[in-house]
């Protein structure tokens, strides 16, 4: 998949172009999630435990993704529509994803 940004650069669906997003409180009830599987609390079984801590995971992390000519950030929302951010200053130039 891509999708044209604003600024008319391509934004592919894939490597350093995107990444995830979470919220505090959500990555905050993921982290206690792991760590109930760790101790055993839950689901009987330990795959049973993975799969419910991946599940919460794929809830908590929004897609994003960053366009390589303007450095704008597109996040996924609730309606799955792309919400869009752009970049102020020197910040412009700060890859998000990827090394």
């Amino acid at each position: 998949m891509k999708f044209l940004c604003t600024c008319g650069a391509d934004v592919f669906d894939v490597g350093d172009y995107r990444g995830h997003m979470v919220a505090a409180d959500a990555l905050e009830r993921l982290l206690e999630m792991v760590d109930a599987a760790i101790e055993g609390h839950g689901p009987r079984t330990a795959q049973a435990r993975a799969m419910q801590v991946r599940q919460a995971a794929v809830k908590a992390f929004r897609p994003a993704w960053q366009c390589h000519a303007c450095s704008r950030l597109f996040v996924d929302g609730d309606d799955k529509q792309l919400m869009e951010w752009v970049a102020a200053g020197d910040a412009a130039k700060t890859r998000l994803f990827g090394t």
